[in-house]
């Protein structure tokens, strides 16, 4: 519920009944009989991206999570002459907190990629894959 409360001729919101911190959000992304793609597709996927960006270079795994269900968080990180490129695997679904990251909920299973110049700050990013039935469909 929202409670909207005009004081000096300002508004102010007021969230209630909402606890998210404490009760969490179902999770209700997953299904129970959706293919969760393995390290090794999502390794192919990888290689197939890097292949377009005609990268012969080596990559740097970054970070790599997997819960019961398998793999749900991975970055790979690649050089490029003016900086370098972040491609990030991530399931769909929630993930609790834990003292890598923060509490992460992802509506589609998807591989993002982000440029960073040579001072270390992002200058942009896009999807660049997404699996959807099934099947991953890389976005050119």
């Amino acid at each position: 519920m929202i409670k909207i409360i005009k004081r000096k001729n300002k508004f102010e919101y007021f969230v209630t009944n909402f606890n998210i911190m404490n009760e969490g959000v179902p999770n209700n992304l997953e299904k129970e009989t959706e293919h969760i793609p393995t390290v090794a597709e999502v390794q192919t996927v990888f290689e197939q991206l890097l292949n377009l960006v005609k990268h012969e270079g080596g990559h740097k795994t970054e970070r790599q999570f997997e819960d019961e269900k398998g793999l749900y968080l991975w970055t790979i990180m690649i050089e490029v002459e003016d900086g370098h490129n972040e491609y990030e695997y991530i399931r769909k679904g929630r993930y609790e907190k834990n003292e890598n990251h923060g509490t992460l909920a992802e509506i589609e299973t998807s591989i993002c990629v982000t440029y960073y110049n040579k001072d270390n700050f992002p200058i942009g990013g896009t999807s660049v894959a997404k699996y959807l039935n099934g099947k991953w469909n890389l976005i050119p």
